[in-house]
């Protein structure tokens, strides 16, 4: 699988080297000036001051020095959107509003937009869960006594995320005319009735998420 090239894939192991840590500031800054396509390994090497051949021996590719960008804002936006009171949603709500919002802080920013998409265009769809997500739909597995293992979520999730690759890539380049609600609404429905809810709930839990999501406009 696409993910297996990444010698740093897995988000629970920091980055703790302290040129390792330069060399991601310095990637972070310039993917957000300029985006993903048109800043060099050369140019991050430039930025960070320091050797060019340090650049591959700590990220092997920009393609994976540029994953943990992705991942560090990705944890950034959801440290924003945790301070968020969802004391009062279900655990599957949680999923629906965390998403939602996240695609809606990165869609409102510029800066973030423009590494994003081009950064999601090139790598495709990443197919190991985030452990945020793990934690979070374990708990609605638990939550509803449903008959589903860790191997079996994570192949639905797959599936779902590269369905979603392929939804915010049309919706970017105005292939589709669809909101993101709309995308999210198809994306989790399916994914939650493939884990095993009900019809009724997955309704219920769309719209009580964007009960919620409204409440918070007001």
């Amino acid at each position: 699988m696409r993910y297996k090239k990444y010698i740093q894939a897995n988000e629970e192991e920091p980055i703790d080297n302290s040129t390792a840590k330069v060399i991601l500031q310095a990637a972070t800054e310039l993917f957000m000036r300029q985006g993903y396509h048109s800043v060099t390994m050369r140019d991050i090497a430039s930025h960070a001051n320091v050797n060019l051949g340090l650049l591959p021996y700590h990220f092997t590719s920009k393609e994976n020095l540029a994953k943990h960008v992705y991942l560090g804002l990705m944890d950034r936006i959801y440290r924003q959107i945790g301070t968020i009171d969802m004391s009062r949603v279900s655990n599957a709500e949680k999923i629906y509003i965390t998403t939602l919002l996240s695609w809606k802080y990165v869609e409102n920013s510029e800066e973030y937009s423009k590494f994003f998409y081009e950064f999601y265009e090139s790598a495709g769809p990443f197919e190991t869960p985030s452990k945020l997500f793990i934690q979070m739909s374990s708990t609605v597995i638990l939550e509803h006594g449903l008959q589903i293992g860790r191997e079996e979520n994570e192949l639905y999730f797959t599936v779902m995320k590269g369905a979603e690759w392929l939804l915010i890539q049309k919706r970017y380049k105005k292939e589709i005319q669809i909101t993101l609600e709309e995308m999210l609404n198809i994306l989790y429905s399916n994914y939650l009735y493939n884990i095993g809810l009900s019809d009724k709930i997955i309704a219920e839990t769309i719209q009580n998420s964007l009960n919620f999501l409204k409440s918070l406009e007001t």
